[in-house]
């Protein structure tokens, strides 16, 4: 586009002759007609006797066609520089015009990059945010697990109580908790467990705060597998769950299962270990 600049000074100079010599041609130039052949014929006759009326008539239509000729070629001339300046404007338009494309296409695709980063960007933003609230839920919810399991009366005369305590160890309330338990003698095989009835819920334990719960087992149940619990030729299991909502409204539950392990002084308060399977939360 550039190095058409020099075109328009040229197609100016080049029409500003054309026009300054046709003003000059028609002001001071031989206007020839008709009737100034005639004045002038007569002028001249009384000057130049020995011209005759039809060499005059003939130098002043030569003289006519003469500056029509050169009023015509000027005219031509000018013309022709009209065209070019005119191929040389196309040629730069049609280029503007192309280059206004390509410049069209560049924003365009410049756009669609813009735009799909913003959207990774927003996406990640999203992403930020729903991971900072998880995060938060996951610091801050309740979190209920079996903090200590006891059996008293195991060797005596009394039905044995086994009491089985659970702590609230997150940073917020849980509501409407509420737990089951129950328990079994294991003698052969692979020891099978069963769902167990979950409570009323209308308790609520704080941060920190504990409760516990109490199992009775009748002594004809008891006493006729002592011996053979502390000899670890019959076990026995017990395993619950524990329910409840956090302060977030989700539901949550705890499962828990363990085992009495005796050792060689028999069976003790704290006696009951967690088994290996059985023991989850949500």
């Amino acid at each position: 586009m550039r190095k058409w600049w020099i075109v328009w000074p040229l197609y100016a100079g080049l029409m500003g002759f054309a026009l300054g010599a046709c003003f000059f041609f028609g002001m001071y130039g031989r206007n020839v007609t008709e009737g100034t052949i005639a004045a002038q014929h007569e002028h001249e006759a009384a000057n130049e006797a020995a011209k005759s009326k039809k060499e005059e008539a003939d130098e002043a239509l030569a003289n006519y066609t003469l500056w029509l000729m050169v009023f015509t070629g000027v005219l031509a001339f000018a013309t022709v520089g009209l065209g070019i300046a005119t191929m040389f404007l196309y040629a730069t338009g049609e280029k503007q015009f192309r280059f206004a494309i390509r410049s069209g296409v560049r924003q365009f695709r410049d756009m669609q990059a813009s735009i799909g980063i913003s959207r990774k960007s927003a996406n990640a933003a999203t992403a930020s945010v729903e991971h900072a609230e998880k995060t938060a839920q996951l610091q801050l919810r309740a979190y209920i697990g079996v903090s200590e399991v006891r059996i008293y009366h195991a060797n005596g005369e009394w039905q044995p109580n086994i009491q089985i305590s659970y702590r609230n160890y997150g940073q917020t309330p849980a509501h409407a908790l509420g737990s089951g338990v129950n328990y079994f003698f294991h003698f052969r095989g692979e020891p099978s467990f069963w769902p167990v009835k979950i409570g009323q819920r209308p308790l609520y334990l704080a941060p920190s705060q504990e409760k516990t719960i109490s199992i009775l087992i009748p002594q004809f149940q008891w006493e006729p597998h002592k011996e053979a619990l502390a000899k670890k030729s019959v076990g026995f299991f017990i395993f619950g769950e524990i329910h409840y909502i956090d302060v977030f409204g989700e539901d949550r539950w705890t499962k828990f299962r363990l085992q009495l392990d005796p050792d060689e002084d028999g069976i003790k308060e704290d006696g009951f270990i967690f088994c290996a399977e059985g023991n989850d939360a949500n």
